[in-house]
């Protein structure tokens, strides 16, 4: 089939409605001037999907704050039916985190018959929950951090003395500085880097207010390294790897999004062993989670040159400052040939 009419989903119902608007203002941009005609459609942050004149106005700029805009309708399924436009041939769901990145969307055009840009429902799914693709990373025994898995039920629940049990079995298997995150989440949102035994509790209540699961995981000391991932006829390939140097203690969403003294370096300076190390383990992930159309996956360098994956992207973001489009530059293809590609392969 030949793809002319693209919708570009963005917004959402998801912590990272800004990131998302972010990077569907950039996607665009760039295809306003190709042979494609996109139609953007909003959802906000209630979930409801909004007029196209009102989705023009805020990827234009027309609109700042999208938080204001409010649906005239009643319910989502009545702002769906009256504001989806027809004769949409491909679907891009730039929406990252839960309801855009977790396989619900994907699951709905799966339904309609439309197809889309990136992974599949279940792929989104179990990508999407750290928690689940660390289990299935593990069970192939990938490279990864320590970690354990708490549930809200489980810490809800807990007096003194269960909160202490939950504490010692975290030094147990894990020694500080360590990570507190929600299962469901990206763009750093929810996440802690604790030092000591008395912040846990706190991180642990931040993370529960994002997710009804989180993950505690051993820090690395070392370096941030990143790897894009793209489909092609001939199968999953992979770009140079880059690395985030980031201003804060950790990669943290001021660190990604608004930060200028967090360092980019597209590709990574890393021998030609250990860069090739870090493709494989992308691709091999990429294929184990059953991902399609692309993906970012994350990793961690040790002080040893020790690799360590930690998580997988599947709608990573398009901003100017995002990783996933630079790594692919600096690989040699551009970001207006790589949104063909993405097209083209779906």
């Amino acid at each position: 089939m030949d793809y002319r009419k693209i919708g570009l989903i963005f917004g959402g119902k998801s912590a990272e409605h800004e990131v998302s608007i972010m990077s569907a203002k950039s996607v665009y941009k760039e295809l306003l001037n190709t042979e494609f005609e996109v139609i953007p459609i909003l959802i906000n942050k209630e979930g409801y999907w909004i007029d196209l004149e009102t989705s023009k106005k805020v990827i234009e700029g027309g609109i700042d704050n999208s938080n204001i805009i409010k649906s005239k309708f009643q319910t989502v399924f009545a702002s769906l039916v009256n504001n989806f436009p027809e004769g949409i041939d491909l679907i891009f769901p730039l929406m990252h985190g839960p309801f855009g990145e977790d396989g619900k969307i994907q699951g709905f055009f799966d339904i309609l018959d439309i197809p889309y840009i990136g992974a599949g429902t279940a792929a989104s799914a179990v990508s999407m929950d750290k928690i689940y693709s660390k289990n299935i990373i593990n069970k192939y025994n990938l490279p990864q951090t320590e970690y354990i898995t708490i549930s809200e039920k489980e810490w809800a629940k807990s007096g003194d003395e269960q909160v202490l049990e939950i504490k010692r079995k975290i030094t147990e298997k894990i020694s500080y500085p360590l990570f507190v995150k929600p299962a469901n989440l990206g763009s750093s949102i929810g996440i802690s880097r604790v030092t000591s035994e008395a912040e846990v509790g706190l991180a642990i209540d931040l993370a529960f207010k994002y997710d009804n699961r989180i993950l505690v995981e051993a820090a690395v000391e070392g370096r941030e390294i990143e790897c894009s991932l793209l489909e092609t006829d001939e199968g999953c390939i992979s770009s140079k790897p880059g690395e985030i140097i980031p201003a804060n203690d950790f990669y943290d969403y001021d660190a990604k999004y608004f930060s200028d003294n967090t360092v980019l370096m597209t590709p990574a300076d890393l021998d030609s062993e250990l860069a090739e190390e870090v493709r494989y383990l992308a691709e091999k992930t990429f294929q184990l989670l059953n991902c399609s159309g692309l993906a970012r996956i994350d990793f961690f360098l040790d002080n040893e040159n020790n690799i360590f994956i930690n998580e997988i992207n599947t709608m990573p973001g398009f901003t100017p400052k995002s990783m996933y489009a630079r790594m692919w530059e600096s690989s040699g293809i551009d970001y207006s040939d790589l949104l063909k590609k993405l097209i083209e392969i779906s």
